[in-house]
């Protein structure tokens, strides 16, 4: 069984309970190791997320500037690097991503939290409508 390190659970610690409860039941699934990369954001973070383009959304307006944060970054673990864009192992390390994301949601929606993804962030299950993915982000959803 996978179990998260020092860092992911370091990350963890500034995420809401419910997810931190997700989180550890998606990586006791075999072969859905993955490292939490992101939690909560400060002003600094998020504006250097913001500029960077790794965010869409400016301060204080994510779901990562709250504290416990509703939202968290994962990374598929191991990971060496990114493989090169439209190769066979691109599509492979891809559905991992994708897999893991999942697991999240579903796993969420059974404890009767609902998540959305980076992936499908309007949930209408057409992945490719997306102006902006970003497969390794969850968040809670706040009705």
């Amino acid at each position: 069984m996978s179990d998260f390190g020092y860092k992911s659970r370091e990350n963890l610690s500034t995420v809401n309970e419910g997810l931190i409860r997700v989180a550890f039941a998606v990586v006791q699934i075999p072969g859905f190791n993955h490292s939490i990369i992101c939690g909560h954001r400060n002003e600094k973070n998020q504006t250097a997320a913001f500029e960077a383009g790794n965010s869409k959304t400016p301060w204080p307006d994510s779901n990562h500037n709250v504290l416990p944060s509703d939202a968290l970054d994962f990374l598929p673990y191991p990971f060496d690097d990114y493989p090169q864009q439209g190769t066979e192992t691109y599509f492979k390390e891809l559905a991992r991503w994708y897999a893991i994301s999942a697991a999240y949601i579903a796993i969420g929606h059974n404890m009767g939290i609902e998540l959305r993804g980076g992936f499908d962030w309007d949930r209408d299950g057409i992945y490719t409508d997306q102006t902006f993915d970003d497969i390794g982000h969850i968040e809670i959803i706040r009705r």
